[in-house]
């Protein structure tokens, strides 16, 4: 059961991943092209606000994959506190971190995901004839990409192996 969800957590992390470069090459090709396009006296208008929700996009797949990795934002004071700990005490202590984190998570996936339907309630034109509430929803189901891999984190147990032997 356990693999299951680490090869889940691979695979996902590897569309992530090739979707964040996606994301990065389409935005360098859309600055790209609206630098050009204005030397030329052209100015589309859709090529700004564009950028900036693929931006917004590009976070959230940066930030998962950073939670996939362990390379999110850290306290330190509490990483210097638990180091005091034996190896044995920080297998449940990593457990209960990443139980504590999913939470978190959770509830900030639930907190953008009413955003959400208040946008919806009381939407406005944006570009490309879309309603703002269908680019506002790039904020949910970024914090949704980042709760289900801390949730996948959970089940990874190499991160409790990784410490075994060492200051016991």
């Amino acid at each position: 059961m356990i693999s299951f969800f680490n090869k889940l957590r691979n695979v996902f992390s590897f569309i992530i991943a090739k979707l964040l470069f996606l994301g990065i090459i389409i935005i360098l090709l859309l600055g790209l092209s609206g630098i050009l396009l204005r030397w030329q006296g052209l100015s589309p208008m859709w090529i700004d606000p564009l950028m900036r929700h693929l931006v917004l996009i590009i976070a959230f797949l940066g930030a998962t994959l950073a939670t996939e990795k362990s390379l999110h934002i850290k306290i330190d004071v509490f990483a210097t506190f638990l180091e005091k700990f034996p190896n044995s005490i920080k297998k449940y202590l990593y457990l209960w971190i990443q139980a504590f984190t999913f939470i978190i998570s959770f509830f900030l996936t639930y907190a953008s995901y009413q955003f959400f339907l208040i946008e919806k309630e009381y939407p406005q034109p944006s570009i490309f004839d879309l309603e703002s509430y269908h680019l506002v929803f790039i904020i949910p189901l970024g914090f949704f990409l980042v709760t289900f891999m801390t949730f996948l984190k959970l089940f990874d147990l190499k991160h409790l192996e990784k410490n075994e032997g060492v200051n016991d």
